[in-house]
């Protein structure tokens, strides 16, 4: 394997571990805003918020280095408060 082929494995598995990364934040939130002694009827369910990174300016083409982005995506839901 030469070095460009490894740097483009490297780039999907970064890709990958930080999409799962922001999904597991988002949806870790919505779990630690419900109160665990509360009993809550089954239609007040948490709103669960999706932030797409490509709005933020990722590409997705395995190519491009997107971390910028998800770091914008990230920040702008620390913003919200989201975090």
């Amino acid at each position: 394997m030469n070095l460009n082929g490894f740097l483009k494995i490297m780039r999907r598995v970064m890709q990958t571990v930080l999409t799962a990364l922001i999904i597991f934040l988002i949806s870790s939130n919505c779990l630690l805003g419900q109160d665990k002694n509360k009993k809550e009827s089954s239609d007040k369910q948490p709103a669960l918020t999706v932030y797409n990174v490509k709005d933020f300016g990722a590409t997705g083409d395995g190519k491009t280095i997107d971390s910028p982005s998800i770091n914008k995506a990230i920040e702008d839901g620390i913003k919200r408060g989201l975090f």
